[in-house]
């Protein structure tokens, strides 16, 4: 009886483990919705991410190398063509996933929502639109609540910089 509960334990948390590796990103679904549209897509997995942590910079910095931990992932999907369009339509897209998607904070170029499960953020969405390209950076894990500010001052250094 304790091997048949013990058994039953371990396959329900195989099965939670599958579904959560299968749940499908922002980008993902929205570049199925978005049929009409051109993606270009490039992903860094948890290998390349741990490269990341070895790196020298990374090793210097505590801050980045915390924020860089907590993520299993980070999507980027690039579009050259309707920009301006391809921006409304994926907030809009955010919007009606209310129930997934929380919005963070919007301006006119930028949008970043979450998606949160048990308090931990397991899903940043970032939208940028610029004159000639629409990205989505889409970065998943287990995030702090205090990952977001901190990659925003990431980003305010990053634009100070050009």
């Amino acid at each position: 009886m304790k091997n048949l509960i013990i058994t039953l334990v371990f396959a329900i948390g195989a099965a939670l483990t599958a579904q959560a590796q299968n749940e499908r990103d922002f980008a993902t679904l929205f570049a199925e919705a978005e049929k009409t549209a051109t993606f270009e897509v490039r992903t860094i997995g948890p290998q390349m991410l741990q490269r990341m942590l070895s790196l020298t910079q990374v090793e210097e910095n505590e801050t980045l190398a915390t924020m860089l931990r907590q993520l299993r992932s980070l999507r980027v999907a690039m579009a050259s063509e309707n920009t301006e369009q391809l921006f409304g339509s994926a907030n809009q897209f955010a919007k009606q996933n209310a129930a997934r998607y929380q919005l963070h904070s919007a301006n006119d170029e930028r949008s970043i929502y979450t998606r949160s499960r048990k308090g931990m953020i397991v899903e940043v969405v970032v939208l940028m639109q610029q004159p000639e390209k629409f990205f989505i950076f889409d970065l998943t894990g287990k995030m702090q609540p205090e990952f977001i500010e901190q990659m925003e001052h990431w980003e305010a250094i990053a634009t100070e910089k050009k």
